[in-house]
Order: C-alpha cells, then sequence, then structure tokens
C-alpha cells in the first residue's frame, strides 16, 4: 500500500513478489550484513484521485548494507546487546521509469538492539529520502522503526520430524540411512511491518 501523494486522498495498492540474496561475515566485536534484492512492482494505476482496474509495472533494485557493534562479548551470555547502522539504496528500472533508471529512495538507518539465540529486536531511527518517479523532486521521511527478527532452525525440526521419528507401524523409510545429516539451514523472518512511499 502506497500513501496518497499530497493533494489526494487515494492509497495506491501494490503486490511486489520478490527474490533476495544476502551475505553475513564480520570479526568480533563487529558483524556485517549485505542484502540485494530483486522486486517486481505492481501497482495500481491511479487517475484524478480514482483507482483504475490496471496496473502500470515496473522493477525495483535494492541494495542494503548493515553494520553492527557487540558491546559485550562474554561466549556464555544469553543476550547481546547491539548499535547498528545501515544505508540501502532504491532503484526503480523499467519503462514505466523516465530514463529507463531512477533513484527510489535512499534509507539511512541508526539505533541499538539486543540480541538473544533466536530473536533479534532493533530501535532505530530511519531518515527516508525520496524521489519522484518523473520529476526531480524530493521529500524527506524521519521514521521511527521496532524491528523483530526471528530464526527458525529448519534442520533440527526435519532432523526430529524425519530421523528421529519412526513411521507409524515400525515399517517404511527414514533419513536415517543418510551417511551423515545435511548441513544447518536457518531462515531470519522480519515481522516489522513497512509502508512504501
Amino acid at each position: 500500500m502506497i500513501y496518497p501523494i499530497n493533494g489526494l486522498t487515494t492509497y495506491r495498492p501494490e503486490h511486489r513478489p520478490w527474490r533476495q540474496t544476502t551475505l553475513s561475515h564480520g570479526s568480533k566485536p563487529w558483524s556485517y550484513f549485505h542484502r540485494l534484492r530483486y522486486e517486481g512492482r505492481f501497482r495500481r494505476t491511479i487517475i484524478d484521485d480514482y483507482l483504475q482496474n490496471e496496473f502500470n509495472f515496473n522493477f525495483r533494485l535494492r541494495y542494503l548494507f548493515q553494520a553492527r557493534y557487540f558491546l559485550n562479548q562474554e561466549p556464555d551470555a544469553n543476550y547481546k546487546w547491539l548499535l547498528m547502522a545501515s544505508d540501502e539504496v532504491l532503484v526503480n528500472i523499467g519503462k514505466e521509469i523516465k530514463d529507463g533508471i531512477r533513484l527510489d529512495q535512499n534509507r539511512i538507518s541508526i539505533g541499538a538492539g539486543v540480541q538473544f539465540k533466536n530473536t533479534t529486536i532493533q530501535l532505530a531511527y530511519m531518515n527516508q529520502l525520496i524521489e519522484s518517479n518523473t520529476t526531480f523532486n524530493f521529500r524527506m521521511n524521519h521514521n521511527l522503526q521496532l524491528l523483530v527478527f526471528q530464526n527458525f532452525d529448519w534442520y533440527n525440526f526435519l532432523f526430529l520430524l524425519f530421523v528421529r521419528s519412526p513411521p507409524k507401524g515400525g515399517s517404511g523409510c527414514t533419513l536415517q540411512s543418510l551417511a551423515r545429516p545435511p548441513q544447518r539451514i536457518s531462515t531470519a523472518i522480519p515481522n516489522a511491518v513497512s509502508v512504501s512511499k
């Protein structure tokens, strides 16, 4: 959902399938995170402040870099306090965009948080610079973000489900014949809700 521009009242619905690639690395007490996301943006057309039964379409590329500094490094600590800073550049691409490629937004964030075993909570200020798709007009938003990230350990779940739990009746095939268990798989899902401008 996209907020209406100044003087108008109609919100623009948007469907946005996406793919992304991430990379994490670092050396204590620093941690670095890179994310490259590729989006397809299906946005409802608005004429005279009324929604139409058609969509505009364009692609958008997003690159995020985030640095974290951990304040406590005790290996047996149940949680770690952290400071973070990030910058994300968003670029629109497609024939619907003037000149075929155009800066969409730049998002700079600074904040603090706490990291548990499988959960990270962050409170951050985000400065959001937005450029119009058709003109060189800019506007700036100031946002307060509360972000919650939850890691789901799919490896342990699947291992317990298939390897350690024999089939009912004692017959059938299990994964116990594997020479070694698969590598650990972890997926991070942010619970924060964001609204595009």
